[in-house]
């Protein structure tokens, strides 16, 4: 296996392989270094150590890890150069150590289970390793004179390292992501996610596409919603009924769709977000708001059995003007969405479907949309309640605001996008994997699910078969 050399030449843009053992992650970087040409490979090089790939710090996954590493140097014919991990010093805790908290939040999605003790290891041992990867990543930038790096998502702990080593040392970093399950994107020097990058992103592509074209395919994209069809994002639908609401739910009402305050902390930490107390807002604008107007609260179908679902269905319980729609109901979210006065959201999708049906909508604070949209933002509860009582019935939604989230319904799906920027869900993995890569990649991943915390493990069993049980008892 090919090794850091210091007689070798690095070339000047120069990929950092991170997280080689994911399928997904690999064909990002495959998309990645054929789009813009690079010609070299850096990837780390430690024996035994514990990163996102690795829990339990065992050296048999990062030998496999390695050997991924080689094939997709070899699948792409470029050099190889694994930086070899040293006794560098760290501090007992660093910045790294909140990155990864978001990001084993984004794991258990939730914090009782993020702040367990065994979770808690796991972060300073992550917070450990990115501090000695920002060091060596800087020595090999600095050693071999690279001018760019590209990697994937900076969110992940490993992908914040060597975004930091490239402002050390003050060189240019690219950043990408598979965004919303359809196409690649790409960052630089930016977050990955950045609204104004994505803004750019959606004028560079959709400026020379017929309007009507892109009018046409905002139709196409809402119907497949409707439909519970895969056209962008992961489907949260398909287990709603097509116009179910709520029994007795008043013919005028406004409704609020919930996110997942994971999501919100994991994507608001990297894009500088404020984070919105989606409960304690809702909560004080029914303590203000008039009792002719009824508030519907949606949970995200992906916060079924949350903690903020709890606290949605115990406060409200016995409200007469205000109706919660647990995560697991068979209510329809978008006959909720069509049916009512005002849509508001606090970051998801929603406020873009809400356009598309030309139902008004309020965006809470901010969103990777908001730089594209044309939308109402607002961030008090204040803010609300003066459109409520006073401008409830002026809220429309112009033609140029709809096609504006025809764009961006364009830009999220790929549907324009040049072939090499689309995600294919359905091909097959690219590398050659034998027998034993295939029995080792089943182990490494076992390893992983073993190393989640029980109760986590638990959750999920749950959530994922509690509707054929209540199927069965039915």
């Amino acid at each position: 296996m090919e090794r850091y050399v210091e007689s070798m030449k690095l070339n000047n843009k120069v990929l950092f392989l991170n997280l080689p053992l994911f399928h997904e992650v690999l064909e990002h970087h495959k998309k990645a270094f054929s789009i813009h040409n690079l010609d070299s490979i850096i990837a780390c090089g430690h024996e035994a150590g514990v990163c996102e790939l690795n829990p339990y710090g065992f050296s048999y996954t990062c030998t496999h890890c390695k050997k991924m590493a080689t094939k997709f140097s070899n699948y792409v014919g470029a050099p190889i150069h694994f930086v070899e991990f040293n006794d560098a010093r760290v501090v007992d805790e660093s910045s790294y150590y909140e990155i990864a908290s978001n990001y084993t939040l984004s794991l258990y999605r939730d914090e009782n289970i993020n702040e367990r003790g065994d979770v808690n290891r796991y972060k300073f041992k992550l917070d450990h390793y990115c501090q000695k990867l920002e060091t060596l990543l800087v020595d090999v930038v600095d050693k071999f004179d690279i001018d760019s790096l590209y990697f994937f998502n900076s969110r992940f702990p490993s992908g914040q390292s060597a975004k930091n080593a490239c402002k050390i040392e003050k060189i240019d970093y690219i950043t990408y992501d598979c965004f919303a399950l359809t196409r690649i994107i790409f960052s630089k020097n930016e977050s990955v996610l950045n609204p104004e990058n994505l803004a750019m992103g959606v004028d560079e592509e959709l400026g020379g596409v017929d309007r009507i074209k892109l009018l046409e395919f905002g139709d196409t994209y809402l119907n497949a919603k409707l439909e519970n069809k895969f056209i962008a994002y992961d489907v949260f639908t398909d287990r709603q009924k097509i116009n179910l609401l709520p029994k007795g739910l008043p013919k005028q009402y406004i409704c609020f769709f919930t996110s997942s305050e994971d999501e919100m902390i994991y994507f608001g930490s990297d894009l500088d977000f404020p984070m919105i107390d989606q409960f304690q807002f809702i909560t004080e604008l029914a303590l203000i708001i008039i009792p002719e107007i009824h508030i519907v609260v949606r949970i995200h179908p992906n916060q079924e059995s949350s903690y903020l679902e709890k606290k949605f269905l115990t406060e409200f319980d016995s409200s007469t003007n205000i109706t919660v729609v647990s995560g697991s109901s068979s209510v329809s979210t978008y006959t909720l969405m069509r049916k009512s006065s005002l849509n508001v959201s606090f970051g998801s999708s929603t406020a873009i479907e809400s356009t598309l049906m030309r139902v008004p909508a309020i965006l809470v604070g901010r969103s990777i949309y908001d730089r594209t949209l044309d939308i109402t933002q607002i961030d008090t509860v204040i803010d609300l309640t003066e459109i409520i009582n006073n401008q409830l019935d002026l809220q429309k939604i112009s033609d140029s605001q709809y096609l504006l989230a025809c764009k961006w319904a364009a830009y999220i799906s790929g549907h324009f996008a040049a072939v090499e920027y689309r995600s294919d869900r359905e091909n097959s993995f690219f590398l050659h994997l034998d027998l034993s890569d295939k029995l080792e990649r089943i182990s490494i991943r076992l390893l992983r699910i073993l190393s989640y915390p029980g109760i986590f493990l638990a959750r999920k069993i749950l959530i994922k078969y509690q509707s054929y049980v209540r199927k069965f008892l039915e």
